[in-house]
């Protein structure tokens, strides 16, 4: 009896092909690429102790020597206007759409674990939210004028008093906390060269990571 055999895979033979030669321009990227992995990387148990030796350096600093006056100088340049206190929506935006893309790569599609990875920005609004509010009511419950019956400071300065009391920088806490989350964020983009050579050598190897997933 002639039995019809099923058919054998086909197994694919040969050398794994050696990666496409790089252009000066290619090299200069992945050497800037590799100095800002080197920056992510980072432990923050390293990052916040420097921020707040440069705070508290700076503190000090300006408490002996007066600020000069300059137009970055003043509240209302355009940098601390539209970039400063901007900043957690200029985050939210640009990291946001980085977590969507790079975890929809990463987690293949699954929205599931995409909406989950894109929770971690709406714990870190509610963070941001509740401490700077934290602050605004510390200095309120912390403050006087220089004449009592003026209870607010926006009322004290347009009286042309003083207001005394302590002041923590809501802007120098959201600069270093959207400062610690991109960077935070960004270490999935570590490792991301490699997905090339993976992608080129599927087909020569056997022990692929790639072959794993679901078609």
């Amino acid at each position: 009896m002639k039995w019809d055999a099923a058919p054998a895979k086909q197994a694919t033979t040969g050398r794994k092909p050696l990666a496409e030669p790089m252009s000066i321009k290619q090299v200069f990227v992945m050497v800037g690429l590799h100095l800002c992995r080197r920056v992510v990387v980072v432990e923050p148990r390293v990052k916040v102790p420097l921020y707040l030796g440069v705070l508290l350096f700076g503190s000090v600093m300006c408490d002996f020597f007066p600020i000069p006056r300059t137009y970055l100088s003043r509240k209302d340049n355009v940098f601390n206007a539209y970039f400063v206190k901007l900043a957690w929506g200029w985050t939210l935006a640009t990291v946001g759409l980085f977590v969507a893309v790079s975890s929809w790569v990463y987690c293949c599609g699954n929205r599931a674990l995409v909406i989950r990875h894109l929770s971690r920005l709406a714990v870190g609004t509610a963070a941001w939210f509740f401490t700077t509010n934290s602050f605004v009511a510390f200095e309120t419950y912390t403050s006087r004028c220089t004449i009592e019956k003026h209870g607010t400071r926006d009322a004290c300065l347009k009286a042309g008093q003083r207001w005394f009391g302590f002041d923590i920088s809501g802007h120098a806490f959201l600069l270093i906390f959207c400062n610690l989350l991109i960077a935070e964020e960004a270490r999935s983009f570590c490792g991301w060269e490699r997905i090339g050579d993976l992608l080129r050598n599927e087909k020569y190897d056997d022990d692929s990571a790639l072959k794993e997933l679901p078609a």
